[in-house]
This record gives C-alpha cells, structure tokens and sequence, in this order.
C-alpha cells in the first residue's frame, strides 16, 4: 500500500463558514461512509495583499476530524488510513479560498474501484456540492510477484493433478481390462474341465465296447 495524496480547490465564496466531508464507499458497499470532515467554525484565513493570491502557509488546522472505517467485530482496525490538511485564505476582494489535501493510504484487496467524493456545504449552496473519484490501486512490487509465484505455483499443481488424473484414468481402464479378461480365463477354464470330462467319459465308453469280426457284409 503507498500513501497518495489528492488535492481539492474551493474558491471564490463570500461567508466563511464552510465545511467539508470525505465519503467512500466500496464497491461491495450500499452506503457511502464518512472518513473525514473539516469545519470552518473558529478558523482565522490569512490576508493577503491583492498582488498574492496564493494560499497561505502554515500548519495543518486542528478541526480536522477524521472517522477511520472500521472492520465489522473488530473495532481496532483501521481499513483506509486518511489524513486531511486544509488551508483557507481571503483575498483583497474579499472572497475566500480553500485548498484541501486529502492523504489516503487505500488497500489493493478492499480499495480498487472504491469510490471516493468529497462533499462541501455552504450557506450559498441549496445543496451540498460532491465531487467523485474512483480509486485504481496498484499492487506494490513485492506483492505482485508473491501472486506471480502463487500463480505460477496453481498452475503447476494443476498441470500435476492433471497427470494423475489421466494416469489414474488409464490405471482404471486396465483394471477394467484385466478383470474383464480374468473372466474370460475362468469361462474358458470351465469349458476346458466340461471338454476333458467329456473326452474322459468318451475313453471309459470305449473300453467297453464289443466288436464282432468275421460277418460277412451282406449279412
């Protein structure tokens, strides 16, 4: 996981009352959740002159809340690290800026294709504004090749498995074979013992026949 870093421009508003949310919602997800808020209430812009219309320095604000997601039974966890700094400035008009950085450190697993919107509400605007953005995570260097190796690893095993699958198919076929001529032998055998049991009856008849000579032909 890599910490990124995204950036929010609100400009040109006149009262300074201002407050902005960080949703996300995965995609797995029916309700997008709250990850972070900043309120406007009791924060001083800096002034500057009509020349220098830049955001001003300084320190990330203290009224900045951050909500981490937490994991259902498990109320340690913390599923999208965020941080969120928010400068605001007033330029010589009169109008104000503010410039937000919004510091996620999303997870390849649960964070690819989550969607995350950033909400402002105004008392200028009849509703909050949002703006989305689809998160694309990258898995890191070492990760992607652990998956390579378990990959390659699945794909190997089953190529093996694939083997013994024929092979155990053709040590069943000649199984089948060997008993079906196992079968074969033991008919054959007891057509051999009804052969011999006949030829030995044939000999015993034999032994006792009479035979008369001498008869003439026309007798």
């Amino acid at each position: 996981m890599k910490r990124t870093t995204l950036t929010c421009w609100i400009t040109n508003f006149k009262q300074k009352e201002i407050q902005i949310n960080v949703y996300l919602r995965r995609g797995h997800e029916i309700k997008r959740q709250l990850i972070a808020s900043w309120d406007s209430t009791n924060q001083t812009p800096s002034n500057k002159s009509h020349n220098d219309l830049s955001i001003a320095g300084g320190q990330r604000d203290n009224n900045v809340h951050t909500l981490p997601l937490l994991e259902k039974g498990d109320e340690s966890r913390t599923l999208l690290p965020v941080e969120m700094d928010v400068k605001m400035t007033k330029s010589w008009t009169g109008l104000y800026k503010c410039l937000c950085f919004i510091t996620i450190t999303p997870s390849a697993d649960t964070d690819d294709g989550a969607m995350l919107a950033v909400e402002v509400e105004h008392a200028s605007l009849k509703w909050p504004i949002s703006v989305y953005r689809t998160l694309i995570v990258h898995k890191d260097a070492v990760e992607k090749a652990v998956l390579t190796g378990m990959e390659q690893i699945k794909k190997e095993m089953s190529e093996h498995f694939q083997c013994l699958s024929e092979a155990e198919h053709r040590v069943s076929s000649m199984e089948d074979e060997l008993l079906k001529r196992q079968g074969m032998i033991q008919q054959h055998s007891k057509i051999y013992k009804s052969v011999k049991q006949k030829i030995e009856d044939l000999e015993k008849r034999s032994r006792h026949n009479m035979q008369i000579t001498g008869l003439p032909e026309s007798y």
